[in-house]
């Protein structure tokens, strides 16, 4: 793969994209392509330490919001589903880690980047991160799954605002990486 048959970038014209994207090679293609991929989990990334300091520190309430989600909705843009995997990627270890930095880097995706949170600590990181990088998020997910201690599942029904305040009280005695859903 010759870097030389890259496009310009940025391109600003749909048009001269187009045109190079239809004689460009399939590596430069993929380059192409992974320029602005990686640029978006850099802010996803970023959004997501962000959000964590809004959600730690409640300060959605001190802004007039009744919940996180709300502020998630109307100041984001983002859905409380996707507001809240972004806090998850925050929790992942420092901004400085080398799972942070793999995600920032676009070495991997975020089902990855979870998913190896999930299954190791700051000393197997680097190992999991090799690991995600050598195979399929589906073999990666199926060894991280049994990597993790099994724990005792929580089953309850509440309505959604009594639900939520429960899952922020049992968030803050979850290990770094571990995932509460509803």
């Amino acid at each position: 793969w010759n870097p030389a048959t890259a496009p310009p970038r940025p391109v600003h014209d749909p048009d001269a994209l187009l045109a190079w994207a239809r004689t460009a090679s399939h590596h430069a293609l993929d380059a192409a392509l992974r320029r602005p991929v990686r640029a978006q989990q850099e802010i996803d990334h970023d959004l997501g330490q962000l959000l964590r300091q809004v959600l730690d520190r409640r300060l959605h309430l001190e802004l007039g919001f009744p919940s996180f989600e709300r502020y998630a909705e109307e100041r984001a843009d983002l859905s409380p589903r996707t507001a809240r995997r972004r806090v998850r990627l925050a929790r992942l270890g420092p901004p400085a880690s080398p799972l942070a930095h793999a995600f920032r880097g676009g070495h991997v995706s975020e089902a990855q980047a979870l998913a190896v949170g999930a299954a190791s600590d700051p000393s197997g990181e680097a190992w999991w991160l090799a690991f995600a990088r050598a195979h399929t998020l589906r073999r990666l997910e199926d060894e991280a799954s049994a990597a993790l201690p099994k724990r005792p599942a929580i089953a309850f029904h509440a309505p959604p605002e009594a639900a939520a305040v429960i899952l922020l009280a049992l968030e803050m005695f979850v290990p770094s990486g571990g995932a509460l859903g509803v």
